[in-house]
């Protein structure tokens, strides 16, 4: 499966409305049956497998704009030159993937936040569940659950919309042979969701 450019804003739309991920269990044990309809994706997350090591930063958007200004799709590299954009973070981030099946990945994040000293260790899983990709990961004090569209061999597209408390994202996550590059953005508690976003994201990991 493939996703073209035209159904990407198909996909934004779905995301800002009132989707949600009720339907998805936060287990990590239970490796779920293959049906007729996973079978295309067999092997998708191998790209991911084995140990990966970098950083990923968290910016604060100080000049937001009508969200009809940009194209919150078109996630390059130039978006972090942009004036307004403010550092809040940089997380040291370990990751290690390993797959049971060629349809269930799991995976072991360890973040380290410089500036607190402090160590978080997550974890999570890949999955195809029927027909769709979903990414669990279970934090000390949270549970995030994103879906999956396919947009290349080599790039998902992740994202989540939940109203209870607000939390809309989107990332495009693109790994070759020996990295590993996320770039998102996220609405939270308090936003204006008819402003671009508060909160961009950018990851960037080497093959271990």
């Amino acid at each position: 499966m493939s996703l073209t450019s035209a159904l990407c804003p198909f996909i934004l739309v779905l995301l800002l409305s009132a989707c949600q991920n009720t339907t998805i269990t936060a287990d990590l044990t239970h490796v779920p049956e293959i049906s007729e309809v996973d079978k295309k994706y067999a092997n998708i997350y191998q790209m991911l497998e084995g140990k990966w090591a970098g950083k990923f930063y968290i910016y604060k958007d100080n000049e937001r704009i009508n969200k009809d200004e940009i194209d919150l799709t078109e996630l390059k590299p130039e978006i972090f030159h942009q004036p307004g954009l403010q550092l809040l973070d940089s997380i040291i981030v370990h990751q290690e993937y390993q797959s049971v099946t060629p349809y269930f990945q799991r995976v072991t994040i360890t973040d380290y936040y410089p500036a607190q000293q402090k160590t978080v260790i997550s974890r999570g899983v890949n999955k195809i569940e029927k027909g769709e990709l979903v990414c669990i990961v279970i934090k000390p004090d949270d549970t995030v659950i994103h879906k999956g569209i396919l947009e290349s061999k080599k790039t998902i597209i992740w994202y989540r919309s939940e109203k209870r408390p607000q939390r809309k994202e989107y990332f495009r996550e693109t790994v070759d042979a020996d990295n590993y590059r996320i770039i998102g953005w996220g609405y939270y508690s308090g936003d204006d969701p008819e402003l671009s976003p508060r909160l961009w994201f950018k990851g960037e990991y080497i093959r271990e």
